[in-house]
């Protein structure tokens, strides 16, 4: 992490002056951030979309294994990402007759943004469950 806002704005390839004033800085780590921010968010759909592409399987290619590949390459990108895993509802059709399961569910985080990469977006999973539709219950972050 770095030490101060000077040395952060420095080491982006702003050339700034020690008798710059403090507001000036946070004026410019404030528009530096947003514009990361907006990169960050779009970088990391691109990654979740490759991801979501692949196929899903049970034990090889879950939604938790593509979870962690997602933050390992967010991460090379120099992304922040968080995977998030959670115990959550989710309501299943099975013999034509619609039902709430639990079930365990992982996705990736980007500046507190739920980013899903099991399946592709709407595509229904077995017993047509949706995974943007899994209410959680208990979530754990890291």
């Amino acid at each position: 992490m770095y030490r101060s806002y000077f040395q952060y704005i420095s080491n982006r390839g702003f050339r700034v002056s020690q008798r710059c004033s403090i507001r000036l800085l946070v004026i410019i780590f404030v528009v530096v951030e947003s514009q990361e921010s907006g990169l960050h968010l779009e970088v990391a759909e691109r990654v979740a979309e490759t991801l979501r592409q692949e196929p899903y399987f049970f034990l090889t290619n879950n939604c938790l294994i593509k979870s962690s590949r997602f933050r390992r390459v967010c991460r090379a990108y120099g992304i922040p990402a968080r995977i998030v895993v959670c115990i959550g509802a989710a309501d299943a059709v099975w013999f034509g007759r619609r039902f709430t399961i639990p079930v365990v569910h992982g996705w990736g985080e980007v500046e507190g943004k739920r980013i899903e990469v099991s399946r592709p977006l709407g595509y229904p999973a077995v017993w047509r469950i949706i995974p943007v539709n899994i209410r959680p219950l208990l979530v754990v972050r890291f």
